[in-house]
């Protein structure tokens, strides 16, 4: 099991990179974490969060936008972020749409049922 994790999060982590068009040295510099930090999350992930890596995994939530440290590790990470910035925009342009529209939206748009 923890080897599943790990691979999900490299998995994802490099994915995120890659979306941002991020090498991995940029990465380090941006997010605020050291290079060699950024090659083994992005090549051989990690399995849980602990007290020696919450606060680069907070940086890397706060920097991509995610909406949680476990998201990390979830298969369908990706939808769910793209889900969220539906929801974002659907909630933008909703101000005069009732709840159960905007409700429904968010069904059709992220696949929910």
């Amino acid at each position: 099991m923890s080897n599943m994790k790990q691979t999900s999060f490299a998995r994802n982590f490099d994915s995120l990179l890659q979306k941002q068009g991020l090498s991995r040295k940029e990465a380090a510099t941006e997010i605020g974490m050291s290079y060699k930090v950024v090659r083994r999350y992005a090549t051989a992930g990690i399995s849980r969060i602990d007290c020696r890596n919450e606060t680069t995994l907070r940086k890397i939530v706060s920097y991509f936008g995610l909406p949680n440290i476990n998201s990390l590790w979830q298969e369908d990470m990706f939808h769910l972020v793209s889900c969220e910035e539906k929801v974002k925009a659907i909630l933008e342009s909703s101000q005069a749409l009732s709840f159960r529209v905007v409700l429904d939206l968010f069904y059709q748009e992220c696949g929910v049922l």
